[in-house]
């Protein structure tokens, strides 16, 4: 048996090459990921601060909900918040905020 069909047919090898191509293809699709760039893209950013400020509002109206319940994500919002507005998020390029 020659080396090449040693290394082409052993454990490890198959793995790393399984490995390797998976890792190849997943890493195009990182650029779509939502929060790939996410302090980068005012876009992207503004998209996360509508989805988590919809989970704190749609959790607050359930009704009776216990004292300080969401207060960590609000606060956690209120920051990203100013983060998006330091990126220049919601403010036209022609004009300076």
């Amino acid at each position: 048996m020659s080396i090449k069909s040693i290394l082409k047919y052993s454990y490890p090898i198959a793995y790393l090459r399984i490995l390797s191509a998976k890792m190849l293809e997943a890493w195009p699709a990182t650029r779509y990921m939502a929060t790939a760039g996410l302090l980068k893209d005012p876009k992207k950013m503004a998209t996360d601060l509508t989805i988590r400020a919809h989970a704190l509002e749609k959790g607050m109206s359930i009704g009776s909900v216990r004292v300080g319940f969401g207060q960590q994500k609000a606060l956690s919002l209120m920051h990203d918040i100013d983060t998006f507005l330091r990126l220049g998020g919601d403010c036209p390029r022609t004009r300076p905020c």
